[in-house]
């Protein structure tokens, strides 16, 4: 019972107190025990009457026992008035964090609190912390909080948690990428996690080095030790409670449910030990909880039944957030890393149903069926090439791409003598016209391109709603149908005047256009930038846009976009109906640009042909918004080229929305005690929704303007 309740918080009442003589004398002084708390204090979860208090006790004297704390919670700074003085114990098991819930406290109050530790006769205090309830229900006050994600310990500095600390906001939305589970040395900052545990961690290559990716339950707990570390991100978690939900990197990089993807399918990578150690790990060192006893985290639960991260909080009359899992219930990626390029998976009659009035696309390519085309001979060419060409021989069947074998022939015949080589396919002689996995991007087996990175939207989104409809939507599972439907009732039933999904990632799409640029012809199409998120998704997004459409105040903020972007995704055939979303820029974790260029420059059609300046030009925001392209319509403005945080601020009127942005050579060096020379170099964007409209405007130079999708333009 004392495991399971731990797991679940250990709940104080307020008004807890020691019995009489079991509470320290009051003249014992309280000294600086931050040396005790090397993680400091957290809070989270701020309801009206409850909030969850975090610390972690690290006395090497107490090594493999449990530890007992003293906590206090008062209304005064100087903890004169206290309403909770009692004690917890930190477990041995749970690697000495504590968690606690306190309750029965009043609505929109601000609390201080510490734990002390007793050693020696003399009591040691964490830092302090600060707290605050949320309003009380139907309370019309506004609320202001921020949000933010991406914070890769090894990439920059936390200089952007520095300033957003100074802030006066109620909480802090995190929506994911708390930590990043490889431990690799910074390429801009010297400074990394090193696993104490090498033996548990996972060789891994990430950008052509080996290095360990946490795997065992110590590595998980390490990366959050280190992390906490930090004090810029202290400070912030000293200064106001926290409201969270996991990305991908809390478990591993574009990973779906127990599955990884390092190693683009060459081996089994579902290892559901591994992802409970990961969630074990969050539970334990995160601030988070739900009151709903079978949201408890059991260790012992068949997986993923151990943990229900997708919640709702409340926040007076204004504002209602709802936060869901996009990792836990999720499908594989719709392209598999291993398919064979030339793989056709919407055949000539499927094309001719779907796409009459245009067929043949110019996204389509002419296929023959290899088994029988002239006898088999090119079926049998293609087997012999498939240790040269790097795929598994056992694909070599049905209907390929004539592009594709054409190809392989070239490597192929290469090999051989002259009188041996087959002649290339005359393309025209098939009449059959087909998309293949090589029309939707792929141009390696064993690659995330074409997979999880840079999609051509038309072929993809064309087998995409083929899939979503020969499966009856089972294709494009993300949400898993239980949290779907419990995240459309909960906003549909919602009474507040904005509505606010927080998103793992982005909804909106993100579409690069390469169709003019100075690329080989394969690459002059419109990619999506990644299968990873909602993009990989189109026909599911599709549904709830048009399900989010219809609400009042419907509000997506999402994380994990790399960058800082507003956008207004209209429903398909109705551009009248808008949702509106803020994507946030990452804390120090490569921003878009940085990621596009890699992508672009690790392109198998571009490795070696463009340099990093030519490929980061390709992947600059002006491909993304600017109007002359055309590619993303919904997007009002981008910034894909800058860390940092935004600071939300909801009323009865109106939204505001305060993007504060840094260069990332900002983050380069620590500047705690340089935050004013700091915030002298931000740069700040206000956005605001009107209540009643999903329209955005834009204050410049003191005037608001409204963003125009059909000029494409701020008016």
């Amino acid at each position: 019972m004392q495991r399971r309740e731990f797991l679940r918080s250990t709940a104080v009442l307020a008004g807890a107190f020691l019995a009489p003589g079991c509470a320290a004398p009051p003249e014992i002084e309280v000294l600086d025990g931050a040396t005790y708390f090397p993680q400091s204090v957290a809070s989270g979860e701020p309801r009206p009457e409850s909030v969850i208090l975090w610390t972690r006790i690290q006395n090497p004297r107490h090594a493999g026992r449990d530890v007992p704390l003293h906590l206090e919670v008062s209304t005064s700074e100087d903890f004169q008035s206290l309403v909770v003085s009692t004690s917890v114990w930190a477990r041995a098991r749970h690697d000495y964090c504590v968690k606690v819930r306190i309750e029965q406290l009043s609505p929109a109050t601000t609390y201080h609190y510490r734990f002390i530790h007793d050693h020696h006769g003399r009591r040691y205090a964490s830092r302090p912390g600060r707290t605050r309830t949320a309003p009380a229900p139907g309370a019309d006050v506004p609320v202001r909080f921020a949000f933010l994600s991406g914070q890769d310990f090894s990439a920059g500095h936390y200089n952007a948690l520095l300033l957003l600390a100074r802030e006066e906001i109620d909480f802090v939305v995190h929506l994911g990428g708390y930590i990043h589970e490889v431990a690799e040395r910074g390429i801009r900052v010297a400074r990394q996690v090193t696993f104490t545990d090498q033996e548990g961690a996972m060789p891994v290559e990430v950008d052509g080095r080996e290095v360990l990716a946490a795997a065992s339950l110590d590595n998980y707990r390490e990366l959050y030790r280190v992390y906490r570390s930090d004090r810029a991100l202290q400070r912030v978690h000293e200064r106001f409670p926290m409201v969270m939900i996991w990305g991908d990197h809390e478990f591993s990089e574009d990973s779906y449910g127990a599955t990884s993807t390092y190693f683009d399918e060459r081996a089994d990578e579902t290892d559901v030990r591994r992802r409970k150690r990961a969630n074990r790990a969050w539970f334990e060192y995160q601030p988070v909880d739900t009151p709903n006893e079978e949201s408890v985290y059991d260790p012992d639960a068949p997986y993923p039944g151990q943990l229900r991260i997708h919640r709702d909080l409340v926040f007076g009359r204004h504002v209602h957030l709802v936060l869901t899992d996009l990792r836990t219930h999720r499908g594989d990626h719709l392209v598999p890393e291993d398919a064979l390029p030339g793989a056709v998976v919407i055949t000539d009659a499927a094309l001719r149903e779907k796409e009459a009035a245009s067929y043949p696309p110019a996204w389509a390519s002419r296929y023959v069926d290899v088994e029988t085309y002239q006898g088999g001979i090119y079926q049998s060419a293609l087997i012999a090439a498939a240790p040269t060409c790097g795929y598994d021989p056992v694909l070599v069947h049905g209907d390929l791409a004539v592009d594709f074998i054409n190809e392989v022939l070239s490597v192929h015949n290469a090999t051989l003598p002259v009188t041996k080589r087959l002649a290339p396919i005359d393309a025209t002689a098939s009449p059959l016209w087909g998309v293949s996995f090589g029309d939707i991007g792929k141009v390696a087996p064993y690659s995330a391109m074409g997979a999880r990175y840079l999609l051509r939207k038309e072929a993809f989104d064309s087998y995409a709603r083929q899939r979503y409809e020969q499966s009856r939507g089972r294709s494009e599972q993300i949400m898993g149908s239980e949290q779907e439907l419990w995240f459309l009732k909960t906003l549909q039933t919602s009474e507040a005047t904005w509505k606010v999904w927080a998103s793992e990632h982005a909804f909106s799409p993100q579409v690069l256009d390469l169709t003019h640029a100075n690329v080989p012809a394969p690459l002059q199409r419109a990619f999506y930038v990644s299968g990873d998120t909602w993009d990989g998704f189109p026909n599911r997004r599709r549904a709830l846009l048009e399900a989010l459409a219809r609400l009042d105040g419907m509000v997506v903020l999402s994380g994990d976009a790399g960058a800082f972007f507003a956008a207004l995704p209209a429903v398909e055939g109705d551009e009248g109906r808008r949702v509106v979303e803020f994507a946030g820029p990452p804390v120090s974790s490569r921003p878009l640009d940085g990621r596009l260029a890699k992508q672009v420059g690790e392109h198998p059609l571009l490795k070696g042909q463009v340099s990093s300046n030519q490929a980061g030009a390709m992947a600059t925001e002006t491909l993304l918004t600017a109007p002359e392209v055309g590619a993303n319509p919904h997007l009002a403005l981008a910034k894909t080229q800058r860390n940092g945080y935004v600071v939300v601020e909801a009323g009865p009127d109106a939204l505001h929305t305060t993007a504060r942005l840094l260069d990332p050579e900002d983050l380069d060096a620590d500047h705690t005690g340089l935050e004013l020379g700091l915030a002298a170099r931000l740069e700040t964007i206000r956005l605001r929704i009107l209540a009643g409209e999903a329209a955005l405007e834009r204050e410049e130079e003191l005037v608001w303007r409204r963003w125009s999708p059909e000029l494409a333009m701020w008016v």
